[in-house]
């Protein structure tokens, strides 16, 4: 006889979760670009994060994201801060 059991150690129904390519280093701190806005232009502004559960490929942000943040997901690696972006 064969048993599949799935263990739930550990679950937050208020947590924000992103993909974990979408995180870039640098030195000691982690970051994301969100989109913000300033004098009426789109912009591109970096987000220091802090990292919780990492789980198949995606990752819990602890702090600096709030829920109605737009990560930018695509060209991110070629981003600075303050950049006008379009999408």
């Amino acid at each position: 006889m064969i048993a599949v059991l799935k263990v739930v150690d550990y679950h937050k129904d208020s947590a924000i979760v992103v993909p974990l390519n979408l995180v870039q280093h640098s030195g000691t701190s982690e970051y994301v670009y969100i989109v913000g806005v300033k004098n009426g232009k789109e912009i591109a502004i970096r987000k220091d994060i802090t990292l919780g559960q990492i789980y198949k490929g995606k990752v819990e942000i602890i702090t600096g994201l709030n829920l109605n943040d737009k990560l930018i997901t695509s060209g991110y690696l070629d981003l600075t801060e303050g950049m006008l972006i379009k999408y």
